[in-house]
């Protein structure tokens, strides 16, 4: 861990890994992926280059979502749309690129704070704050994988194994179990995440 802090703090980038180049206003290259930024700051697509051996790259890559990730904010009688104001990137460095964007709507505003490391961590912190009051049901994140980039998964309380067929519900229960996160994917594409309740 002191190697890690030391490299992050001088912000190496360790071969084979590849520094972070932005492309454009919302794309960021690294080592075998591509990751399209969309106007909320949440990932718009998720691109890996690596071939199903994991020997090589690809020109052609495999998507790893069917839409965006998103949320979804659902009030008593409907769901409340957000918007976005676009990416704005706030660092630019060939080891970490950090950016923020901001949604609103006349009763929220979500503000979205992320940053990309060299070998492949992204971390999120979303804030939802009411700008009026609001009466809201549930607020949930979605996360549309295409199933073809979805066969297998672990995590969330399941043991490795294939995707269940239909919708796999989860509910938080930190005071009774240790299951924040999920891997899900195929050999060659996938993305892992942990959820926290800060």
């Amino acid at each position: 861990t002191l190697m890690a802090s030391t490299l992050a703090q001088e912000n190496t980038v360790i071969a084979p890994y590849t520094p972070l180049e932005i492309v454009g206003d919302t794309v960021v290259r690294l080592l075998g992926r591509n990751i399209r930024i969309g106007r909320n700051g949440l990932p718009e697509q998720i691109h890996t280059f690596f071939t199903p051996e994991m020997t090589e790259m690809t020109d052609r890559p495999t998507d790893l979502l069917a839409e965006g990730i998103h949320f979804h904010f659902v009030g008593e009688d409907k769901e409340m749309r957000l918007n976005p104001e676009g990416v704005r990137f706030v660092e630019r460095t060939p080891g970490t690129v950090r950016w923020e964007a901001v949604s609103t709507s006349d009763t929220l505003r979500m503000e979205v704070g992320a940053s990309l490391e060299f070998d492949g961590f992204l971390a999120y912190t979303v804030k939802v704050i009411a700008l009026a009051d609001v009466d809201l049901k549930d607020i949930a994140m979605h996360i549309p994988f295409r199933p073809e980039a979805a066969t297998y998964m672990m995590g969330l309380g399941r043991k490795g194994g294939y995707r269940p067929d239909s919708m796999y519900r989860w509910k938080w229960d930190v005071a009774h179990k240790n299951q924040d996160g999920a891997w899900i994917g195929v050999v060659n594409a996938g993305l892992q995440y942990s959820l926290r309740d800060q």
